[in-house]
């Protein structure tokens, strides 16, 4: 739901001479990362990266837009056409005197702590309610199947941060907090923010915690935590050098290709942990803690009950959570209009949501203080989610001349156990469930979800095909 990139925006600490807001000035050598909070085909509209992420660092910090050109070693007419760009997207606005303000939100590591920051007070209670729900969640964490081989302590990154406050809850905080749609812009609904990061420092900007998914096959390779890409190797950021020398690779041996061999070797091990492997890949995956001492898979291999079990604990979590959160309401509103952004221009909800990351991510690390969360040694836990049965993958379900593929559902969509589509009355109580997810095509479809997708609804649709099981 979240992608990040990261940017090098050289030369940004001279900005304090010319005339930059003292309390965001960057660092002598920043660097930004952009982020997005969008679904499916909800994307900028323009191309985001170095230069237009930028153009929004240097409205943020009041630089002078013959100084941006000049920054940017860009001709004036082409920064104007990028500022057009961003203000017609929908990041960037105009002021009466001609000159440019984000829309999106800019945060520097200097006003991060000022004016992006969590109360201590709602992070202990979040804590205390997460504490409290906790043999619960442990009985049912047992009944996982993807989880069996896996001890509560080793996934409690996963279950207690990723599961109850991120990727299983975020679209009840929406829903049930936020309770409007996502901005509207040229590209479709989603949030922006570019946060400063420090240089050479592997964790992510800010020490957010973030999901990455990556496909492997049928399978999708994921990592959850704040040093995913900088921080120590895993099967995500592995190098050419890594396949030979850790893993005892051919020479020229791809990443992709390797990456396949060992989610092949991880599964395999999985689901027999005495089968062959081969023993030079098999130590390198013991180095990166993914094979246990006893040759089985390590880390957690989650499939369509897993899933449905970490949304069923989010959701018996979520009213303790938007009850704590709700009582921190007008504390939360005060602290956005006392910040520079409600200035500029960026709205509440666009500044609650990147508020929220920032607060589950105290609270991720309140509960590691606790020991109730157990950090993994390389600061990131990866995971494996597994596709549905192969003989589903080439059968499709057409309403209203629409295929919909079973991928993109899991059980908590109406699936039955087995069954590679779902029940078609459940999955259409679903689509119309609540005016949310009508107005929005709901996050929780992210690939079924486009602009063509809302005939669905339409009363006199009706389906045209449901191959047997």
């Amino acid at each position: 739901m979240i992608s990040t990139r990261r940017e090098t925006i050289v030369g940004l600490g001279t900005l304090l001479a010319l005339g930059t807001r003292a309390e965001a000035a960057p660092s002598v050598t920043a660097s930004f990362e952009g982020r997005q909070i969008s679904a499916g085909e909800n994307r900028p509209g323009v191309p985001m990266g170095s230069t237009n992420d930028a153009l929004l660092a240097f409205y943020h910090l009041r630089l002078p837009p013959d100084q941006i050109a000049g920054k940017l070693k860009l001709p004036s007419a082409e920064v104007e056409r990028r500022t057009n760009a961003l203000v017609q997207e929908g990041l960037a606005r105009r002021l009466p005197n001609g000159q440019a303000r984000p829309t999106a939100l800019v945060v520097t590591r200097a006003e991060q702590p000022r004016f992006l920051y969590a109360q201590h007070s709602v992070v202990r209670a979040a804590a205390d309610a997460i504490g409290t729900i906790l043999p619960v969640v442990r009985r049912r964490y047992a009944t996982l199947p993807g989880f069996a081989h896996v001890p509560f302590a080793d996934a409690s990154l996963l279950v207690l941060s990723d599961g109850l406050l991120d990727n299983w809850q975020i679209n009840r905080v929406e829903e049930g907090y936020i309770k409007v749609l996502r901005p509207q812009r040229g590209g479709g609904r989603y949030y922006y923010a570019v946060f400063e990061t420090r240089p050479g420092d592997p964790v992510e900007s800010f020490g957010i915690y973030g999901n990455h998914g990556q496909g492997v096959g049928d399978t999708t390779l994921s990592l959850y935590g704040n040093q995913r890409y900088s921080g120590p190797t895993n099967l995500v950021t592995l190098e050419p050098g890594d396949l030979t020398s850790r893993f005892g690779f051919p020479p020229g041996t791809g990443v992709q290709a390797a990456q396949e061999e060992l989610v092949g070797d991880l599964l395999q091990r999985w689901r027999d942990p005495s089968a062959p492997v081969n023993k030079a890949r098999a130590a390198g995956l013991r180095s990166l803690g993914l094979l246990a001492a006893n040759g089985r898979t390590a880390i957690p291999v989650l499939g369509p009950a897993d899933d449905a079990g970490l949304d069923a604990m989010a959701a018996a979590f979520a009213p303790s959570l938007l009850a704590i959160l709700e009582k921190h309401r007008s504390a939360l509103e005060a602290q956005y209009r006392n910040s520079p952004y409600a200035a500029e221009g960026v709205s509440f909800p666009e500044y609650f949501i990147w508020w929220y990351h920032v607060f589950y991510t105290d609270v991720t690390n309140e509960l590691a203080l606790r020991r109730m969360i157990v950090m993994p040694r390389n600061g990131t836990l990866t995971y494996l989610v597994t596709s549905r049965p192969a003989r589903c993958r080439n059968l499709t379900v057409t309403i209203a001349g629409i295929d919909i593929i079973p991928s993109h559902f899991s059980v908590r969509d109406g699936f039955r156990e087995g069954s590679c589509f779902p029940d078609l009355p459940s999955l259409r109580e679903r689509l119309v469930e609540s005016s949310y997810l009508l107005a929005t095509g709901a996050s929780r479809y992210p690939e079924l979800w486009n602009s063509k997708v809302r005939l669905l609804l339409a009363p006199a649709q009706r389906l045209s095909r449901y191959p047997d099981e």
